[in-house]
């Protein structure tokens, strides 16, 4: 069941979005003529950054990986004079310090992991525990070796490691290197090399090995050996360098899918997509390079095939750096829900929507479009792009500086109180919409859970004056034919109460309903302020503040 509702106002025939309220409800507003801007945000780091991973227990802070083996400690934006961590690693061409994340109960038991290449050569995966005493420290003799993968080649090595919503490790090791797979090692079943492995770092299942410190999770889909008989570790087959993957996250409105990009060898650059459980793909490398054909010669371990859901040429770019799908909102509602990545050589930034089945989970790429003219600047080799707390899109420039994205001409408001980036109180503030501008709400989202009702109130300041006619309009749509009963209310400034202006029911169809009122005293405080109240009682409605991450924040445009 999914309720939403569209709320606005029109002020002397000056329409504004207001909010949305209901179950599942996001806010879709248009955000036409914004650009993207990239601020500086972390500078002083010295070449070749690879990665910025952020603290789960404190918004302000993130990790810088630097491939030379410097895991720096960045405090609001500002590099910290002494280092996390600093490792000992194999460096030149695409080896050295490539991956780094925390573990889920970091809060807790100071875990983190780190993914580098070191001498043998070998991938080594290791679990590490921060200092007991310093959060800003990590503790370099508290390494444990986990898994390690030799490295033919010097390349294809890939990087990022990332814990799943099921709680498990994921880490593309990639085909090991030169060109074209020679030894086929992507469709081999006896090689952990060009796969998506899934482990369990917190137990054992080899205690008589030193090197090998995990265990296989029961799920993993090859532990019963169908359709093929597998190294039990495998997620995924196929993969030849996907070096930059994420999930969506869904502490920040996400599904939890997986975004896959893959780094091609002649033509094409690809994206996969991975719904929540779907393990045992086999994404096609070297038999396949993006939806073309590669090497004919050579046959699938098992079939079938999935294909990506994006690919673009060697005419465009020449080596994906994948990204995140946005869930923040400095970049507005246009770019809610899109996945944003970017290619390295060429140092071109792009995005595309994505339409998700309901009910399987699948998605299909939609509208791609590219930003890199709109960032008025060459970012250089883009080396990743990350988030913060919140969401917002951090792209990291080979060449030493991260960058945060924003939009132009815009103007942010903050007035709550917060806890671990997360509202705890407060309220939605105002803004001054003066002529021809137009005030809008970027993206969020209510849940909802029974037993109690729910109130939604917005609060703005206008420069009219005079009697001013308010039209209040409320939209709501469910996908179950249900009677959703709605109290429009706005706040009295003579009284100081909320007056009912409209009541009604929203049905399971797309409802509009407007009310109006000519009263000065609902229009025009001392200082300008509008404040209108929505009420709706869907079997009692309780917001759930933990998901909603954002709703403090509201933007007037330059348009």
């Amino acid at each position: 069941m999914c309720v939403t509702a569209h709320l606005s106002f029109s002020v002397n025939e000056m329409k504004i979005p207001v909010l949305l309220f209901g179950l599942c409800a996001i806010l879709i507003l248009s955000a036409q003529g914004q650009t993207l801007r990239p601020d500086p945000w972390i500078t002083g780091i010295g070449s070749q950054p690879v990665a910025v991973v952020q603290d789960p227990t404190n918004p302000s802070v993130q990790m810088v990986l630097r491939q030379s083996g410097q895991i720096l400690v960045a405090v609001n934006g500002v590099v910290q004079p002494t280092p996390f961590m600093t490792l000992t690693v194999l460096t030149g061409s695409e080896r050295g310090l490539l991956g780094m994340t925390f573990d889920p109960d970091y809060a807790n038991n100071k875990t983190f992991y780190v993914y580098y290449t070191t001498s043998g050569p070998y991938m080594q995966l290791s679990r590490f525990t921060r200092d007991a005493n310093d959060p800003l420290k990590g503790n370099p003799a508290s390494e444990l070796h986990l898994l390690r993968t030799l490295r033919p080649q010097s390349n294809h090595n890939s990087g990022t490691i990332r814990f799943g919503t099921d709680g498990y490790l994921y880490f593309p090791t990639g085909d090991g290197g030169t060109g074209g797979d020679p030894s086929n090692r992507a469709q081999n079943p006896n090689d952990l090399l060009g796969k998506m492995l899934r482990i369990d770092p917190r137990s054992d299942d080899f205690p008589g090995d030193s090197e090998a410190n995990y265990s296989i999770p029961p799920d993993n889909p090859f532990v019963d050996n169908l359709p093929i008989q597998a190294r039990t570790e495998i997620w995924a087959f196929g993969l030849r360098n996907p070096w930059k993957f994420s999930f969506d996250n869904p502490n920040l409105l996400g599904t939890g899918a997986m975004l896959l990009p893959d780094v091609g060898q002649d033509a094409w650059e690809e994206v996969n997509y991975e719904p929540v459980g779907k393990g045992g793909r086999n994404y096609g490398w070297s038999r396949y390079e993006g939806l073309a054909d590669y090497n004919t010669s050579r046959s699938l371990a098992y079939g079938p095939h999935q294909p990506p859901i994006h690919v673009y040429s060697h005419a465009v770019g020449n080596s994906i750096t994948g990204g995140y799908i946005y869930r923040g909102l400095a970049l507005g509602s246009q770019a809610f829900g899109r996945y944003f990545f970017a290619d390295y050589v060429a140092g071109k930034l792009f995005s595309i929507g994505l339409i998700v089945d309901p009910n399987t989970g699948e998605a299909i790429a939609t509208d791609p479009q590219e930003h890199t003219a709109e960032l008025g600047m060459s970012l250089g080799n883009i080396s990743s792009i990350d988030v913060d707390s919140e969401g917002e899109l951090l792209v990291v420039s080979y060449g030493g500086t991260v960058y945060k994205l924003a939009r132009r001409n815009s103007t942010w408001l903050t007035d709550v109180d917060r806890a671990d980036g997360l509202i705890i109180g407060g309220q939605v503030r105002s803004l001054v919409a003066s002529d021809g501008k137009l005030l809008q709400l970027a993206p969020f989202s209510l849940t909802f859970q029974s037993p109690m009702k729910t109130t939604t109130v917005a609060g703005f300041k206008t420069n009219t004056t005079g009697s001013t006619t308010l039209l209040v309009t409320v939209e709501g749509k469910m996908n179950q034919p249900l009677n959703v009963p709605t109290v429009v209310k706005v706040r009295n400034w003579t009284t100081g109460q909320f007056d009912v202006i409209d009541s009604y029911s929203l049905t399971g169809a797309m409802d509009q309903h407007q009310s109006a009122t000519s009263t000065a005293d609902h229009v025009r405080s001392a200082d300008g302020r509008i404040e209108v109240r929505v009420e709706t009682n869907y079997q009692g409605l309780l917001i759930q503040p933990r998901l909603i991450t954002q709703l403090d924040r509201m933007a007037v445009s330059a348009n």
